[in-house]
């Protein structure tokens, strides 16, 4: 039986990695809390596919609320003191939870008298670069939702801009999406954006560029940082014209202050 339910969990991830995946249908009926079950397997992978499509059923606050109310944010955050490949996904899972949504990020900060919030913390400097990166996305989901919402929150910030900014160099997915977690960290932020300034973040976003063969979500990511990156301090503007990708960036007829306008208010297709 065990077996049976190992090979419906994949089937349903590689469902779940696609676009159109039916996200709605997943709030119909007990199928959240057989999901929600599932999350208290015993077998490793049954318990990251789980999470995964979770994560994956997050798409609009109404659906947010669906998967709070089935009792994942609690057991998801249980899931923090397991294996390696049990918390990544959990903090996956907490991460889409909390994304764009100010009362779950806030239910999150309160949960266990902050215990839970203290554990994702800590991962922040977890030996794992994917855990890294995805503690840090969790965090940066929660300052973008509600800022301000924990005492040390700018210290937090000031140490995960350090670790993203090296993450920026990682291989595969953890690189490529790092990107957009940057622009998150430093947004609206200037002591931030002036930190990422003396880190090079610029230069290693412009070296990305000059690598090229980027998919469309890092090239978004990349220039969205930029935008934020450039949008109030001179010497980063400075810094960007400096490289040879940055001047690239700058199309013929097109000021830097309008096309950092630009790139904060659209994303790419």
């Amino acid at each position: 039986m065990q077996q049976v339910v190992e090979a419906c969990a994949r089937t349903l991830k590689m469902i779940f990695q696609s676009s159109i995946a039916p996200t709605n249908d997943m709030l119909v009926g007990q199928r959240m809390e057989h999901l929600l079950a599932l999350l208290y397997n015993g077998n490793e992978s049954v318990v990251e596919v789980a999470a995964h499509i979770l994560a994956r059923c997050c798409e609009t606050p109404q659906h947010q609320q669906a998967v709070v109310d089935t009792g994942a944010l609690e057991r998801l955050t249980n899931l923090l003191s397991e294996s390696v490949r049990r918390r990544e996904a959990s903090l996956d899972g907490l991460a889409s939870l909390v994304k764009n949504n100010p009362q779950i990020s806030m239910r999150l900060v309160a949960l266990d008298q902050g215990k839970a919030l203290g554990s994702i913390i800590k991962f922040v400097k977890d030996k794992a670069p994917r855990t890294r990166f995805l503690a840090c996305m969790c965090l940066a989901n929660i300052s973008r939702s509600c800022p301000y919402s924990y005492p040390q929150e700018w210290e937090v910030r000031a140490n995960m801009l350090a670790v993203v900014v090296k993450l920026l160099e990682e291989s595969g997915q953890v690189g490529e999406d790092s990107t957009m977690v940057l622009a998150d960290i430093v947004a609206n932020n200037e002591e931030l954006q002036r930190a990422a300034y003396k880190f090079d973040a610029i230069v290693k976003l412009c070296a990305l560029l000059q690598r090229g063969s980027l998919s469309t979500k890092q090239l978004e990511g990349v220039l969205m940082s930029l935008a934020e990156l450039c949008s109030r301090l001179e010497d980063s503007r400075r810094q960007l014209l400096d490289q040879e990708s940055g001047k690239a960036v700058c199309f013929r007829g097109l000021s830097l202050e309008t096309l950092i306008l630009t790139l904060k208010n659209t994303s790419l297709d």
